[in-house]
């Protein structure tokens, strides 16, 4: 079993795209002969702080401003967009510590959530570059 109990139908709630994407990044990790446990559960839920809330628009704008996050922090509190969108943004913007204290309380391990809560630090451990990889495979 690579997810507890609660964690798996936490998974099985996502919408079926986001599903399929954990799915491409947890085959990618086994590809590569990775047995670590708590890195395969991540991959699983690495995303799973985006849920519910954030839509296409956010991922998209992400996408495009990626070169000036300040920009997109600055978008998530300004006044002028609507208050759902800004809130989509900000969780965009703030997953992997919300996915990984979503994880936390469904029972994952601590090295499972600390992986996921680093999951888009650039100096990250070897465990969670190895996640980035596979993440940017996918």
């Amino acid at each position: 079993m690579v997810l507890p109990d609660k964690a798996a139908a936490d998974f099985r709630a996502l919408p079926k795209v986001d599903q399929q994407h954990a799915l491409r990044v947890y085959r990618n990790i086994v590809a590569q002969g990775d047995a670590d446990a708590d890195l395969r559960a991540a991959a699983l839920l690495h995303d799973i702080g985006k849920h519910p809330g954030v839509g296409i628009s956010q991922r998209t704008v992400r996408v495009l401003l990626a070169r000036w996050p300040r920009l997109l922090v600055a978008l998530a509190s300004t006044r002028w967009l609507p208050r759902r969108w800004r809130d989509g943004l900000s969780r965009l913007l703030n997953h992997a510590a919300t996915g990984a204290d979503r994880a936390a309380a469904l029972g994952c391990t601590p090295a499972t959530v600390a992986i996921i809560r680093a999951s888009h630090d650039a100096d990250g451990l070897a465990a969670v570059r190895r996640l980035q990889d596979a993440d940017d495979e996918s």
